[in-house]
């Protein structure tokens, strides 16, 4: 049974649980946070889990969803493992953000929700059809070595999100290694960081707000910069800005899967 994620806020949770009913009889298991994580279970591990493990991220777009915080997150790491996100539009009379637009939705209006499960259901079989075809036939490609630098005290999910990223089947890059915690004493942490970034075929940044101030993240540029590792740098959060580089840290992209493969097939 394919499983989906279903992203939506609080005051929304009956029609989650009502879409999740539905698509079960469509051969699709719906995933709900908090009907789904057992008594003590650490939230933001099990989320991911969850959205790594799907195979496609749903979204109840209403006027609560647009502004929750937590569904952001959860879109978030949904677009940083390059998974499938399918909005679905429940309310009719509110402005769509330009995010939501940018995907195939599925405009839900007044249709009952076991049409719109067998319209999800839908997609998703074509969309892992068409997937299945495309890798057919391939050639089977060395993947590059990648050396991930991040903001240690501050960014830890973003690293956790393109390692998700490398598992995806069409991945063309592996993640070897990543930043270290700093710690004492200096010239061990240095050696260890300098045989990582040695090993690797590509050293990117994650760039996170604080990430041009981070102590170790200047130091790994430095090392990659000494080893004339191939770099560039990412930016880690969908409010990000170019202004977040570190210097020295090479060409900043947006955080895509299209740019991943490009910059590392």
């Amino acid at each position: 049974m394919k499983k989906v994620f279903l992203a939506y806020a609080h005051e929304d949770s009956a029609a989650a649980r009502e879409l999740a009913t539905s698509l079960s009889g469509t051969s699709i298991s719906g995933w709900i946070d908090q009907a789904d994580i057992e008594p003590g279970e650490a939230i933001f591990r099990k989320v991911r889990e969850s959205i790594q493990q799907a195979s496609a991220v749903l979204v109840l777009v209403t006027a609560r969803s647009i502004d929750s915080h937590w569904v952001q997150f959860e879109v978030g790491a949904a677009w940083g493992m390059g998974k499938r996100i399918i909005p679905i539009i429940i309310d009719d009379n509110i402005p769509i953000p330009d995010w939501v637009l940018q995907y195939q939705h599925i405009e839900a209006g007044l249709r009952p929700i076991a049409d719109v499960a067998i319209e999800v259901a839908r997609a998703i079989s074509e969309d892992l059809e068409h997937s299945g075809r495309s890798l057919q036939g391939e050639n089977t490609m060395a993947k590059k070595n990648v050396f991930v630098s991040f903001d240690f005290d501050n960014d830890k999910t973003l690293k956790d999100f393109i390692i998700g990223q490398a598992k995806l089947e069409d991945s063309p890059f592996e993640v070897t290694d990543c930043s270290l915690k700093e710690a004492a004493p200096e010239k061990e942490w240095l050696d260890k960081a300098r045989a990582a970034i040695r090993r690797a075929d590509v050293f990117i940044v994650m760039l996170g707000p604080k990430t041009k101030n981070a102590p170790g993240v200047l130091k790994e540029v430095k090392l990659a910069n000494e080893l004339w590792k191939t770099k560039f740098q990412i930016i880690g959060y969908r409010d990000g800005s170019s202004d977040w580089a570190v210097t020295n840290g090479g060409r900043v992209y947006s955080w895509n899967w299209d740019n991943l493969k490009k910059l590392l097939g």
